[in-house]
């Protein structure tokens, strides 16, 4: 897949740029985001060659060296100079060993769990031409050298309060500049926000349990005074799965990133997300990927 021409492109139409940009505060609440990683340096060598299966948005400004990423949907070849947005999912990625990045890595989806930009991603296009999506990176990257010692962050890390949000912070003024430089490529978020009140009043009982602790159906259907087999209807008709799907659906999205980061390990995640033991989470991880959490991290490239 080569660069785009952005002189090419088709610029969307306004009222296709309006549906996504104004939005109700209520559906804006219902969008969840956080940022995993912002560092600029050259590619270690345990990262420069690996198959992975990324459940997160990312975009990387090649600095030096040249970068290929393989995907379904096609090649992405770019060096000095571009940035790289590649798609969600499975993928290879290739760094020669001069290969020196600025690289954000977040997450930002909607309840039922896609991401704000699902199937329409793969694009490389020139740095010079969106300059605002280099400054807040290296604003973003700022605020990580300032309160941490490394440039990604996990589950697990211990901050304060004062250091989460300044770095948290300074996500939507990237996402913001990574969203205007996708959509003069014609590519617009995906709109995937819930108008039932009832349904909304579930995510929130669901995004607000803790992860290790039993979620029964009950107390979340009676919490939008609803039975339980009513509010299994509502999710399918909302959702295209059940309660008990999208409570598995959170469980296995952060097993997924806690396995994404080295200093997590597997009878620690195990823990965190309420087995009883690394052995019953292994089964559980496989029956739900087809992988074993150790495969799974060997694919990250860890």
């Amino acid at each position: 897949m080569n660069p785009p021409e952005l002189g090419m492109q088709a610029s969307p139409r306004a009222s296709a740029r309006e549906s996504w940009r104004s939005r109700s505060y209520e559906e804006w609440t219902q969008l969840h985001w956080s940022v995993l990683w912002c560092y600029d340096s050259q590619v270690e060598p345990y990262g420069r060659h690996a198959d992975i299966t990324a459940n997160y948005l990312s975009a990387w400004l090649v600095r030096r060296g040249q970068v290929s990423v393989r995907s379904p949907r096609g090649t992405l070849n770019a060096g000095p100079g571009m940035w790289v947005v590649p798609e969600p999912g499975p993928r290879r990625h290739d760094f020669d060993d001069k290969t020196h990045l600025l690289s954000v890595g977040f997450t930002a989806e909607w309840p039922d769990g896609s991401y704000l930009y699902q199937g329409n991603l793969g694009v490389v296009f020139p740095a010079s031409e969106h300059p605002a999506l280099e400054k807040a990176a290296l604003r973003l990257g700022k605020a990580f050298r300032k309160h941490l010692d490394s440039g990604f962050l996990s589950r697990r890390q211990m901050l304060d309060f004062d250091a989460y949000a300044d770095i948290q912070n300074h996500l939507p003024a990237w996402i913001g500049a990574l969203s205007s430089a996708l959509e003069g490529l014609g590519i617009l978020p995906t709109r995937r926000a819930v108008q039932d009140e009832r349904l909304v009043r579930s995510l929130r009982v669901i995004e607000a349990a803790p992860l290790h602790e039993p979620l029964r159906r009950e107390s979340i259907a009676s919490s939008a005074g609803l039975s339980p087999v009513h509010l299994d209807r509502l999710f399918l008709q909302h959702l295209g799965h059940t309660v008990r799907e999208h409570v598995e659906q959170r469980k296995l999205a952060a097993a997924r990133d806690m396995l994404a980061f080295r200093n997590t390990q597997i009878k620690e995640a195990a823990l965190s997300l309420g087995f009883k033991n690394s052995t019953h989470f292994t089964r559980w991880f496989h029956r739900k990927t087809g992988k074993s959490p150790s495969h799974f991290r060997s694919e990250q490239g860890w």
